[in-house]
């Protein structure tokens, strides 16, 4: 009796060895799968377009990530943000802000959602893309940039979306063939 209860200990511990062992390669490749971060960026040249006053009163373009290689298929962006290059209307010595100017003050709008209204006294500013839909399913965002109060010129922005691969079709291959392995061995029990 001892004999055969020995050797069905072996063999169910070799069923604890191998569901542990492919427990732990799952994470393994899981684990190294979530550290591949990749960055895409698009670029729009507004050719510094005047916004508010007497010319128009918004900009509007689409990011398209998709041709700096974003594969929506593979990757998840996980964030992204949005820098804007804006001037001052006036010459010389006025700078935002400066009493003879008045206020400028903008709306960006990216996704369908506004993401921030704020009084532009600054060259360069940057803003955190708050719905990731868009670019997630398509690598495309639409944006709006508008003047609400006063006027300055609009340069450039920039997009920077930060992303992961997702192997999707390689970890279902791995946890099937896991399911197989444990399926398998407890058959044979």
């Amino acid at each position: 009796m001892e004999d055969k209860t020995e050797n069905e200990n072996k063999r169910g511990g070799g069923i604890r060895n191998l569901s542990t062992g492919l427990m732990l390669a799952t994470a393994l490749f899981g684990a190294q799968a979530a550290q591949a971060a990749l960055v895409h960026t698009d670029y729009y040249n507004a050719g510094g377009i005047k916004l508010g006053g007497w010319g128009d009163s918004s900009d509007s373009w689409t990011f398209d990530i998709l041709a700096d290689g974003y594969d929506p298929a593979t990757e998840n962006v996980v964030s992204a943000d949005i820098e804007l290059n804006l001037r001052d209307d006036a010459g010389g010595y006025h700078t935002f802000g400066h009493s003879m100017d008045g206020a400028e003050f903008a709306q960006l709008e990216a996704g369908g959602e506004v993401i921030a209204n704020w009084e532009v006294d600054t060259g360069s500013i940057s803003f955190a893309v708050t719905s990731l839909i868009s670019l997630n399913a398509y690598g495309t965002l639409d944006v709006t940039l508008s003047a609400t109060s006063g006027d300055f010129y609009f340069d450039d922005a920039t997009l920077t979306a930060n992303t992961t691969v997702v192997p999707v079709p390689a970890a279902l291959w791995l946890f099937g063939s896991g399911l197989l392995a444990l399926a398998g061995a407890a058959r044979k029990r």
